[in-house]
């Protein structure tokens, strides 16, 4: 009996853990792609979950609710400062949701480092000179993601954002 007391205490333990960051915990931006990129859709309720933040509806049509909030910090001196997640209004498919992670910070990660997990990626934006906010662009499909990644020209060696859109159902 004491052994079935410990074992339902741990699982209970276990459920309540907030996601990928649970109080006191950090993860590197490998980790957070991992999880994010098994998922089948995201919703508010799961970034808020794996973020361990609150997400804010900023604006709405009637097709798209717009999400915003902080990230947490991650393990490599950056931090997630922008969450933008768009998902369709209520009734339409999750598989429709798209997800921007900002990064800061003094570490750098660098386009190397992402072709060594993604190393199928390909050119699909470049700067036109109108401000150093601009980014290159390199995309991949993983799973039934479209993944992409910035690197802004004001420090281009160090990638700045993330996105995770859905891919269509046929790809």
């Amino acid at each position: 009996m004491k052994i079935y007391a410990s074992l339902v205490g741990i699982l209970l333990l276990s459920a309540a853990q907030p996601g990928a960051f649970a109080a006191g915990t950090t993860k590197t931006l490998w980790e957070i792609m991992t999880l994010l990129r098994s998922e089948s859709a995201m919703t508010r309720k799961s970034i808020e979950r794996d973020f361990a933040t609150k997400l804010t509806l900023k604006n709405q049509n009637q097709y798209t609710l717009f999400y915003a909030g902080a990230g947490p910090q991650l393990n490599n001196n950056l931090r997630i400062a922008n969450i933008d997640f768009r998902v369709p209004t209520p009734g339409a498919s999750p598989r429709g949701s798209f997800l921007v992670l900002s990064l800061e910070g003094k570490g750098c990660i660098t386009l190397e480092d992402v072709k060594q997990h993604y190393a199928d990626l390909t050119l699909s934006q470049v700067p036109h000179g109108h401000s150093l906010e601009e980014e290159t662009g390199y995309r991949t499909t993983f799973n039934h993601w479209k993944l992409a990644f910035g690197f802004k020209e004001k420090r281009p060696e160090c990638l700045a954002s993330v996105v995770f859109d859905s891919a269509e159902e046929n790809q």
